[in-house]
C-alpha cells in the first residue's frame, strides 16, 4: 500500500526499494543492482541475499541467467536458502502496483509478474547479506555478525 502512494511522483522514472528496517552487504547493493536494471532492461529487479530463514522472509526462485521464475512470501517450507532484500522497478511494473488492491501483498506482486510476462531479474549476492533488524530478535541477531565486521 505505501508503495503504491509514491506512483503519482516516480511515474516514467525507476523507483527503488530497500526497506529502513533492513541491512544488506555489499553496500553497493542498490547500484549494482541499478546497473543490473539497465544492462538488462528489466521491468523488475530484486536484489536477493543467501538466508538461513527463507520461511520468515521472501525466497526467490531464478534460472542460471538470472531470470526469476518465482517469488515466495514467508512459506511454510521451502527448498530455497535465499531472499529478496531490495528492489528496482520501472513504468511497466508500476503500472501492476497501481492495478493492484491496496492490501496487495508486494511479494505476490513480484511472483505475479515474474508469471505475467515481465522481464524479472534476480540479482544474486551470494556472499552478501541481508538483515532484517525491525524486530528485537531480528537485532539481536544481526548484531554480533555486524560488530565482527568493525
Amino acid at each position: 500500500a505505501a508503495v503504491a502512494l509514491t506512483l503519482p511522483w516516480t511515474k516514467g522514472a525507476a523507483s527503488c526499494l530497500l526497506l529502513p528496517d533492513t541491512i544488506v552487504r555489499p553496500l553497493d547493493a542498490l547500484k549494482t543492482l541499478r546497473q543490473t536494471f539497465e544492462t538488462r532492461r528489466a521491468d523488475l529487479v530484486l536484489g536477493v541475499f543467501p538466508t538461513s530463514k527463507p520461511t520468515e522472509l521472501g525466497p526467490v526462485r531464478f534460472e542460471a541467467d538470472g531470470r526469476v521464475t518465482e517469488v515466495q512470501d514467508k512459506p511454510e517450507s521451502t527448498d530455497l536458502a535465499n531472499s529478496w532484500g531490495l528492489a528496482i522497478w520501472g513504468d511497466r511494473f508500476s503500472e501492476r502496483i497501481a492495478a493492484a488492491p491496496r492490501n496487495a501483498n508486494l511479494g505476490h506482486l513480484f511472483h505475479q509478474a515474474a508469471q505475467g510476462g515481465l522481464n524479472v531479474i534476480a540479482c544474486w549476492f551470494g556472499s552478501g547479506e541481508f538483515h532484517d533488524v525491525g524486530t528485537p530478535k531480528g537485532l539481536a541477531e544481526a548484531l554480533p555478525v555486524l560488530m565482527n565486521g568493525l
